[in-house]
């Protein structure tokens, strides 16, 4: 089973456990983590809900940052509500400061990282992921990857300038281990399509038609009785055998008879028939302690580093030694 990769520290996001990631949560920059500043992600749902309506002289394509039925919105007026009717944009400043002060502090020690080191570290990245899966990564981290060398770049700079500071014990490892058991350890999974008919015998003409060379998405979107999942052609996430039961009348143990590819015969349910399709199964997850301790030393070690940082930050941001004009 393919997982996407996080790339920097931890905070709470999903319940399912990912690679980098320990205790259901997401990876996101260390030279992100001030308390104080909204998260970036932040600044693009609200412009989301958010409509521009202008008038005027003709803008260049490059002004344009979106079309609405012929109007437009112009990248003036996008930056004109982060920065002048929300704090959305003034949670962004603050990130860019807290990134010029520690550049500075960084050309101040002595300590910089090269254009080649922050590509090898992107290679190292990328390294077994397809370009789709790595997209989908990027973008579970909230990243472009115009972005992700200045990303990789202010990482690698905390890691190098607060490195001392996050060293961690192999009884730190053992204890997140123990604490977090339930992270590393998953029933198997069952990715199903799913067709409701209201009589056995429109199942059984259905699964005829499966049977006979038509798609069983084809097919679900066209008889499916079911509308919460016609409309993606039957398609249901990845599911453990007892939420399939809750969902489909104790249909959990005919899913998980099924191979890769088959459709089930006629599944008697509360109000009609089922078929079922396999798409994909994954097998259960136990993991030892030997197969993650390595990633749950990272984890640690990125939260020691988020750690050091926000405290760095916050002195550095209260130092009468550093000049900063806000102009917003």
């Amino acid at each position: 089973m393919k997982r996407s990769r996080s790339f920097g520290y931890c905070r709470n996001t999903r319940n399912s456990p990912r690679r980098g990631s320990l205790g259901g949560k997401r990876c996101v920059p260390a030279y992100q983590c001030n308390a104080r500043t909204p998260l970036v992600a932040a600044a693009v749902i609200a412009a989301c809900f958010a409509l521009s309506w202008l008038a005027g002289p003709a803008l260049s394509q490059a002004d344009v940052v979106a079309t609405v039925n012929g109007e437009t919105i112009a990248r003036s007026a996008l930056i004109d509500r982060l920065l002048e009717q929300s704090t959305v944009g003034q949670g962004m400043l603050q990130v860019m400061i807290g990134e010029k002060l520690l550049g500075q502090y960084a050309k101040s020690k002595g300590v910089q990282v090269t254009d080649q080191e922050v590509q090898a570290r992107i290679a190292q990245m990328r390294k077994g992921q397809s370009d789709e899966d790595f997209k989908r990564s990027l973008q579970e981290n909230q990243l472009t990857e115009k972005g992700l060398p200045a990303f990789v770049r202010l990482n690698m700079l905390v890691e190098r300038l607060f490195g001392d500071l996050a060293v961690v014990t192999d009884e730190q490892v053992r204890k997140a281990y123990d604490e977090n058991k339930a992270v590393f350890s998953r029933p198997a999974t069952a990715t199903v399509r799913v067709l409701e008919t209201r009589t056995e015998a429109e199942a059984k003409a259905a699964r005829q038609r499966i049977q006979g060379g038509e798609s069983m998405e084809a097919v679900a979107r066209a008889l499916s009785v079911d509308l919460a999942t016609r409309r993606s052609g039957g398609l249901v996430a990845p599911a453990y055998r007892e939420q399939l039961d809750q969902l489909f009348s104790g249909a959990g143990d005919a899913a998980f008879a099924l191979k890769v590819g088959e459709v089930s015969q006629p599944i008697k349910a509360e109000g009609g028939y089922w078929l079922m399709k396999l798409e994909a199964s994954t097998a259960p997850m136990n993991l030892s302690f030997d197969e993650v301790k390595e990633q749950i030393r990272a984890t640690i070690r990125q939260d020691m580093l988020r750690k050091a940082y926000a405290k760095w930050l916050s002195q550095a941001l209260q130092d009468p030694a550093n000049k900063i004009e806000r102009n917003l």
